[in-house]
This record gives C-alpha cells, sequence and structure tokens, in this order.
C-alpha cells in the first residue's frame, strides 16, 4: 500500500491510481495545488500493485555510461521556429505516424490545465509542441497507451523522465512497439498557480480565462523573440493578445527560481538518465561556448540515445537533423537538472503564505525575489561573465 509521509515522497504521475484494480486510491490537492494520493483502506486488499508501479520506490539504472549524446537541430526552419528547442519531437513523432502510430505529450485540456493527451493524425501534432511548464495530469494515459499496444499500434511517448518511468513500470513488460522519449525536466509548477495566474492576465486585459483560444511558452518567431530569449504569448477568441519576453512575466520567473515548483522535484530520484526512456532530448545549454560554429538563435537541441530501440529511431530521422556527436559531459556540462535536482527557492513558504492574499502572482513573485545585496553581486558577476563570452564569440 503506497503511504506517503513526506510531500517530497510523491511526484504526483498518479500511475499507483491508474494500477489499483480496485479504485482504493484517488488523488487529492493540497493547498500549494499538487495532487497526492489516498487510500481506501476498505477497498485495499493489499495486492501491492501500486508500490510496484511507482518510479520513486525500487532500484534505478543508470544509462549515463551508454548513452550516447549528439547536439542537433532540425533543418526546417519550420519545425525549429514551432518547437521549444532545436525540433527534435515533431522529426520522431512525425516518424511514428508514418507508420500508423500514436504519439502521447503534454497538451492543454479546455481549462487550460495541461494533461497528457494523444494524437493520430499530423495535423493535430501541434498539440503536443511547445514547453508547456504546469504538472501534467497523467491519470488516463497508461491506460491508454497500453491500450493501443494492444492493438499494435506503435506509440511514441513523451514526458517527464518520472511520467517516462512510471509508464514502464506501469506495463509491466517490455513492448516491441513502444518508444520512450522523455525530457530534461527542471521540476514542474503547480496547477493552482497557474489558473489563478491565467485569471489574473485576463482580468488584466479585460478577457475572461474561458475565452484563451491558444498559450504558449517559450515563443519564438525569427525577429524578436529567440531561443535563449523566448516570448511567452496568450491570444483570447477576440484576437486580444498579450505577448511578452518570457523573463518579464512573474510565471516564468517564479518557476524557473523554484518559488512553487513541485516539492519532489527538489528531490528527484529519477536523475542521471535513470527514467528507463530509449531517448532523451533537451535544450543544448551553453553550445556557444562548446560548439560555437554550431549556435542558432532559433535553438539546438541534445539527444541521448540510450537504447537499441532508440537507436533504431534515430537513425530513421537522423537525416532530419544538422547533426554533431558529444560527449556526455559536454551535454551535461551547463544542463545540470540532467544529473541533479533543482534547489527549493528560500522564499518557497513565503510565496504559498502569500498566495491567499490579495496580490497578485507578479507582484508576489517581484517581492519574494527582491534583490538582496548578494543577489546583486551574483547578477553583475553573471553579466560580466556573459560579456565576456560574448567577446569571445
Amino acid at each position: 500500500m503506497i503511504n506517503i509521509e513526506k510531500k517530497k515522497e510523491c511526484c504526483g504521475c498518479r500511475a499507483c491510481e491508474s494500477i489499483c484494480p480496485t479504485s482504493a486510491i484517488s488523488f487529492n490537492n493540497d493547498t500549494e495545488g499538487f495532487w497526492y494520493p489516498k487510500v481506501d483502506l476498505e477497498k485495499c486488499i493489499n495486492c501491492h500493485k501500486c508500490e510496484k508501479t511507482c518510479p520513486w520506490l525500487g532500484e534505478r539504472t543508470s544509462h549515463m555510461d551508454v548513452a550516447v549524446c549528439y547536439a542537433l537541430k532540425n533543418k526546417d526552419i519550420d519545425s525549429q521556429i514551432n518547437s521549444s528547442s532545436g525540433g527534435v519531437f515533431p522529426a520522431l513523432a512525425n516518424q511514428i505516424l508514418s507508420m500508423g502510430g500514436v504519439i502521447f505529450g503534454a497538451q492543454f485540456d479546455s481549462l487550460w490545465q495541461v494533461e497528457s493527451g494523444y494524437v493520430e493524425c499530423v495535423n493535430q501534432l501541434h498539440k503536443l509542441r511547445r514547453s508547456k511548464y504546469v504538472q501534467s495530469n497523467n491519470l488516463e494515459a497508461y491506460k491508454n497507451v497500453l491500450n493501443f499496444l494492444k492493438q499494435g499500434r506503435k506509440v511514441l511517448f513523451t514526458g517527464t523522465p518520472c511520467q517516462s518511468l512510471a509508464l514502464r513500470k506501469y506495463l509491466h513488460k517490455d513492448y516491441e512497439n513502444l518508444y520512450v522519449v522523455d525530457i530534461v525536466c527542471h521540476g514542474v509548477p503547480s496547477p493552482l498557480v497557474w489558473n489563478r495566474y491565467l485569471n489574473e492576465i485576463s482580468k488584466k486585459f479585460r478577457e475572461s480565462k474561458d475565452d484563451i483560444k491558444d498559450i504558449k511558452f517559450k515563443y519564438k518567431d525569427k525577429k524578436r523573440y529567440i531561443w535563449r530569449h523566448p516570448g511567452f504569448k496568450i491570444v483570447w477568441k477576440d484576437d486580444k493578445k498579450y505577448e511578452v519576453f518570457s523573463n518579464k512575466t512573474g510565471y516564468e520567473n517564479g518557476f524557473l527560481t523554484n518559488l512553487f515548483v513541485r516539492p519532489s522535484c527538489h528531490d528527484c530520484k529519477i536523475k542521471k538518465l535513470t527514467s528507463s526512456s530509449d531517448i532523451t532530448i533537451g535544450d543544448f545549454w551553453g553550445v556557444e561556448k562548446i560548439l560555437p560554429n554550431f549556435y542558432d538563435e532559433e535553438g539546438v537541441s541534445i539527444a541521448m540515445v540510450q537504447t537499441e530501440r532508440g537507436r533504431e529511431l534515430f537513425d530513421a530521422v537522423k537525416g532530419t537533423f544538422s547533426v554533431t556527436p558529444i560527449t556526455i559531459d559536454e551535454a551535461t556540462r551547463y544542463n545540470q537538472r540532467i544529473v541533479v535536482s533543482s534547489t527549493a527557492n528560500r522564499n518557497r513558504n513565503k510565496f504559498f503564505s502569500k498566495l491567499n492574499s490579495e496580490e497578485s502572482i507578479d507582484e508576489i513573485v517581484k517581492r519574494c525575489l527582491k534583490p538582496n545585496k548578494l543577489s546583486l553581486c551574483y547578477i553583475k558577476n553573471q553579466l560580466k561573465k556573459y560579456i565576456k563570452d560574448r567577446i569571445k564569440l
């Protein structure tokens, strides 16, 4: 039986709820907006399937010593522009779709929360593209993946490392028609904070959250917004839009500085390529230092191929990319989230204590991130370092 004593012991993947044969497990939101399991002891039959499926429990194997790493970017500029980094995901997805397969990934639901959904045709693939900085509800995905696999369909599942490992454990066996691709994960923000932020921005523009028709994180447009300095965009049904650099929003600043990231993400058990995925993809941060001639303002990705099945899929689409081999050290040198967890912000509790006040998310984040002498010194040194690096280029 699942027994969560500390919140950092649950990543919220909901695999235990999905696998439970008696529906004894349900998930409820805490005051921070994250969901956690609750067990109905009268329904529990002590089958221990929940424990066997939990990605936080049991042994994990690192693939750091076997992963073959690449720096890459899609040759098709539209695929590159409309992806979070270098455009790896659409190439992998198109390959599976061309074989009659199904693609799973994070998509917005009708309330603009995030869930793991699926598409079966190219013209629906846009739903799964780009980053979505909100924790994804994966409850239905496990069963849906299994159903498609039993039908003999090829399935490409993309998700966070904990979701990917949870799926492997949920299935209890390997399926030759399953391809698992996980993303380099910083952590997952609170759905409660996200929902409140959307309501506040909509009210500011005299709109309703219900009338939103499009949201884009890590927005690029070939002009103003680029990979290292992307935009954030909301469009309402009357075509009014909120478009701004990502680092000008309280939500993304609060997320990236770990003010409202799930507690388990600060003690993540699934780092160092232990998710049992076939391929891990992410941004190639530091490419301008490691491979300066490969840098591209529209985005550069890393791909870490870990299995023979991953190799077969990668080889099938390799011609789609400009690609060069890199070492695991080069892949992780400036992307520490591959190997270590993010650290909780020292003002995290302060942020959540203010959440029920009349202050907006932007105001609370600004208050929590108000620079002190130490942080100003850090920013000054980082700016000097950045200017020095740019001069070298």
